[in-house]
């Protein structure tokens, strides 16, 4: 029986035996979609939005420069302190 917009037996056992179908329910779905996935790929089909599988390559090669460039500023961030353990380690050296 509905009142006022709620469920007259939804009280606190009862909401929480539901949570626990709730989540069964995830976990049941989450494994017959990883079963589905699997299955997809050990058949050969190719997974992904067509338009993201056609520019694999161009977005590597985008990855590859960002991911150079970040690395090119992080030696900049870190030169002066390289430079000073070099100098450091040959005045000990001397």
């Amino acid at each position: 029986m509905v009142r006022g917009g709620r469920h007259a037996e939804a009280n606190e056992p009862v909401v929480g035996i539901m949570a626990v179908v709730a989540q069964a329910e995830r976990k049941m779905i989450s494994a017959r979609t990883k079963a589905a996935l699997a299955a997809a790929k050990a058949r050969g089909v190719r997974l992904g939005k067509p338009e993201n599988l056609c520019n694999q390559d161009a977005g590597r090669v985008r990855g590859r420069a960002k991911r150079t460039s970040a690395a090119g500023k992080r030696v900049g961030d870190l030169w002066p302190i390289i430079s000073a353990v070099q100098v450091k380690r040959v005045l000990e050296r001397a």
